[in-house]
């Protein structure tokens, strides 16, 4: 049984793939809630719908918001969170170990405010600011720039030479604690989400890339302030499970 108060967010779109958690013990398995975003699924794990929650913004999938919704209803819905003292996120198509769990208590044990990430992007000080990063330094369609947004938030000076200092994370997956995670959305919410309009952002083809780059930006702030990246041991198994889930 785990000995932390740990609750891990996997979005679904389409389909769920139960055998990627096969390896967890029971109890470990038990601290997985599957997230649907679309579809409605039969399934013997715990399971919740974006669209049942009593706060809900149809907006944000109409946009293509991805795992950005997620982390915004579950912000708004604050008992999905608040009732642990760290959460985790991750998607369908990745799988779970049976260590999976116990590495994320070895961690807490050691660290009681780590940021346990699956993987970065490549390295932006080789590869430049590509894509929705781009917005960390500028202004992208009507977006404010997102690194002056927070440092106004924040009441900081950071530039994006210290955000590019360590790697951002890619895939939205991570365990944080709950504090930190409110923190984090804090601040997303004042910045654009609470805003959002299916006719938003027409020049990017993929807006849930807007917020992937701003978690990365913001938990990349946190490691330059003294956080340390870890290790999630979740396997993306990609593209197999994208395509079976999309055919």
């Amino acid at each position: 049984m785990s000995n932390i108060n740990l609750g891990i967010y996997v979005v679904f779109h389409n389909m769920v793939f139960e055998h990627l958690y096969e390896e967890m013990s029971p109890n470990d398995k038990n601290l997985i809630t599957l997230y649907g975003v679309k579809n409605r699924i039969d399934t013997s794990m715990n399971i919740i719908y974006e669209m049942d929650l009593p706060i809900y913004n149809s907006n944000l999938q109409k946009n293509i918001y991805n795992e950005g919704s997620a982390f915004y209803h579950i912000y708004k819905n604050s008992e999905l969170y608040r009732k642990y003292d760290y959460i985790g996120f991750g998607q369908y198509d990745m799988k779970m170990f049976s260590h999976s769990i116990q590495n994320i208590e070895n961690i807490i044990k050691k660290d009681r405010n780590p940021i346990i990430v699956m993987e970065f992007f490549p390295d932006i000080k080789q590869t430049g600011f590509l894509g929705c990063h781009n917005l960390i330094r500028a202004t992208l369609n009507d977006i404010e720039c997102g690194l002056l947004s927070y440092n106004r938030f924040f009441n900081k000076n950071f530039k994006p030479e210290d955000v590019i200092l360590n790697r951002l994370i890619q895939c939205n997956t991570f365990v944080i604690s709950t504090k930190l995670f409110e923190k984090m959305m804090s601040w997303l919410m004042s910045y654009y989400i609470d805003n959002v309009n299916i006719n938003r952002h027409p020049l990017i083809g993929n807006a849930g890339e807007i917020p992937e780059a701003l978690i990365g930006m913001f938990l990349s702030l946190e490691v330059f302030q003294g956080s340390t990246y870890y290790k999630f041991d979740i396997e993306h198994v990609w593209p197999l499970y994208k395509n079976i889930a999309n055919s």
